[in-house]
């Protein structure tokens, strides 16, 4: 999936974004990608999925601890 691909679908998800933040967005989304779905890590998209949700709980658990000692 290339940036294009990628800016698309967040249109299409009714993502407004500035666009500077938008492609930074869609390079952190491409390089996320390469990395599940490269010959080396090939997994499952079920794994894949799951992978993703465990890096949004990390990231939504280690955002309210920020906002906690704030």
């Amino acid at each position: 999936m290339n940036d294009m691909e990628i800016k698309s679908a967040l249109a299409r998800k009714g993502y407004k974004v500035h666009p500077y933040r938008l492609d930074a967005i869609a390079k952190a989304a491409s390089k996320i990608v390469t990395v599940l779905c490269t010959n080396a890590t090939l997994i499952a998209y079920e794994d894949a999925i799951m992978a993703i949700d465990v890096a949004r709980a990390i990231i939504t658990g280690g955002a309210a601890d920020d906002a906690d000692n704030a």
